[in-house]
């Protein structure tokens, strides 16, 4: 039985707002990076990002240069990707008017760590378990229809409201502040590396992935500051 929480941040640039939400196992081992970035439609540009301090291979015109400058340390970086039970989980990623978490959304996170098979339902008798905190989305029809259905059946224990801190392993000092901190320092480097190629000084919605990865690796990635949240907590 694995154990899960959501860590909420909430960021933005200059034209983007954007939630970062952390799953982790009860072992302290990062599952998944959510990001909802704030849109009316999916953009894949900034899904993908732009690290302006990578040099692109090829020409924007070939036809494979997206594919030959997409992945991890690239032009191109996308989000997180975790790497969970050997299975590689990438980032989700979603776009909504107010960068906010769902009841949909939090289906589709079930649907895709189901699809990825996860946790393995061989035994009937088995079933994940997902702790989450009172947030309202936890509540509605979507979310308690899916988790509630024979086949993807989840046992899920809600935590009371007003208990944010409690139930979010992400709150702690060790993951909050971190990624705090670590943000701050992306986001300064980042305009060095724009001032010294004569670029505008601003953080552009394209900037999102870059300074996402770079926090994350220093935050909610951390195994062993997971493991210290987790325990201060009394699980």
């Amino acid at each position: 039985t694995e154990y899960g929480t959501i860590p909420q941040q909430k960021m933005s640039t200059r034209e983007r707002r954007f939630t970062l939400i952390g799953l982790m196992a009860f072992n302290g081992e990062p599952v998944m990076c959510c990001l909802i970035i704030q849109g009316k439609s999916h953009d894949e540009i900034v899904e993908a990002g732009i690290d302006i301090t990578k040099v692109p291979v090829g020409k924007p015109k070939d036809v494979d240069f997206f594919a030959n400058n997409f992945g991890k340390d690239k032009y191109f970086p996308g989000g997180p990707t975790c790497f969970f039970k050997g299975k590689k989980v990438p980032a989700f990623v979603r776009f909504q008017e107010n960068a906010s978490i769902t009841s949909e959304i939090l289906v589709e996170i079930l649907q895709t760590m189901d699809t990825l098979e996860l946790f393995p339902r061989e035994n009937p008798n088995l079933k994940p378990f997902f702790l989450l905190d009172g947030h309202g989305s936890r509540l509605e029809l979507p979310f308690l229809q899916y988790i509630n259905t024979p086949k993807d059946h989840w046992v899920c224990c809600i935590g009371v409201p007003y208990g944010t801190p409690l139930w979010q392993v992400g709150d702690s000092k060790e993951q909050n502040g971190s990624f705090n901190i670590s943000l701050t320092k992306a986001k300064q480097n980042l305009l060095d590396a724009k001032e010294k190629k004569n670029l505008p000084g601003t953080l552009e919605p394209t900037d999102i992935m870059p300074l996402v990865n770079y926090a994350w690796k220093h935050s909610f990635a951390r195994i062993d500051k997971n493991r210290n949240a987790i325990a201060d907590r009394g699980w």
